[in-house]
């Protein structure tokens, strides 16, 4: 079972307790890594570490990908309209207002950047991406095209599939 993170922030521009999962999320559930091993997490400041997380590894990467797969074929892919799209992302957007700071303090944390550049840069660039990303996700649509005059073509946008990102830091470092 992945463990969980918890830090109190006492800081002029932010006072709270956060905590959370550091598992892999993988098919709805935060899981170890299948290799249960762990990336330490350094505070960019001190140099001291913050937490570790879990390692995803290749196999990790397979079964997430299964696993979305599996998701995109039954219930999300074609067979949810871009509208449930939206509304799923606005939903998600409106979360990460609600949670600004916090996701500001924590940004802040992992990365040594201040708390309010995080807040007004990192955190309200995500939001306005997932916004944007969220206004579009109901308008893709497919065009006509005449080949000749007796001949027309559709050209349907769906959606491709899974995409794999990931995302390492300069403050973290395998143990």
């Amino acid at each position: 079972m992945p463990s969980t993170f918890a830090h109190e922030f006492k800081t002029p521009t932010f006072k709270a307790k956060v905590a959370f999962r550091t598992g892999l999320f993988i098919n709805g559930q935060f899981v170890d890594g299948s290799d249960n091993t762990t990336i330490d997490v350094i505070n960019p400041t001190n140099g001291k570490v913050i937490t570790s997380v879990s390692e995803g590894t290749a196999k990790d990467v397979d079964l997430a990908v299964e696993a979305a797969n599996e998701a995109f074929d039954t219930t999300w892919g074609l067979h949810a309209p871009g509208t449930q799209h939206s509304i799923l992302m606005s939903k998600l957007a409106a979360l990460m207002e609600k949670n600004a700071d916090e996701l500001a303090a924590l940004e802040a944390l992992d990365n040594g950047k201040t708390f309010n550049w995080a807040r007004n840069a990192d955190v309200a660039g995500s939001i306005d991406c997932i916004c944007y990303y969220a206004g579009w996700a109901n308008k893709v649509t497919g065009q006509v095209q005449e080949i000749t005059e007796d001949k027309l073509t559709y050209a349907r946008h769906e959606p491709i599939g899974v995409v794999v990102s990931t995302r390492i830091s300069a403050s973290r470092s395998s143990s």
